[in-house]
Formats: C-alpha cells, structure tokens, sequence
C-alpha cells in the first residue's frame, strides 16, 4: 500500500523554489510543473531544515521540462526536505508537489 503526503505549493521567483518540508521521509515526489519559461528541472535536498542543500545525485536527477505544463514522479531517495530547481530563471511560478513512498 502507498502513502501519500499532501499537496503544497511550491513557489519559485528565481532559479530556486522555497524550501519544502513534506513531513516524513518520503522515496518520491509527485510535481506538477506548471507553464514555465523553457528550462530543465531537478532538486536539492537536506538532512533537515537548517542543514544545507545539496544537490541530489550529482545533478543526475533532471527532469526536461521544455515549457512544463505536465505531472511527473522523480525519486529523491528518502529526503523531507527539498527544494525544486531551475535551469533557467522564473518569475513568480508556483509548483504543486507531494511526497509519496510504499
């Protein structure tokens, strides 16, 4: 059986969202990518709210998101805290993200 965590926004006005707790540990994201200026998409994760960020695997987890405007899943290897990354800037976008594991 899946759990699911709940929806959050996610809001991004650079190249970086907030950070997001999702309050467990969880194997995977589900994100909504909304419509977006051209970019690439990944993460940056964190042992807990005041460590710092880092990349998640080395920059392997990269989703091509072109123009957005679809809903994935990525894994992010059981982290609660992230934050969704741009190649490319944004203004003012807001992401839909939950966690989910088994």
């Amino acid at each position: 059986m899946s759990v699911y965590g709940e929806w959050q926004d996610a809001l991004m006005a650079t190249t970086s969202s907030v950070e997001i707790d999702l309050g467990r540990d969880y194997e995977w994201v589900q994100i909504y990518i909304p419509t977006i200026s051209s970019a690439n998409i990944s993460f940056k994760v964190a042992e807990n709210a005041a460590a710092t960020y880092r990349t998640l695997g080395s920059g392997s987890q990269v989703i091509t998101a072109g123009l957005g405007g679809f809903t994935t899943v990525a894994t992010i290897g059981g982290f609660r805290y992230i934050q969704i990354i741009s190649s490319q800037t944004q203004s003012n976008v807001t992401f839909r993200i939950r966690g989910s594991r088994r």
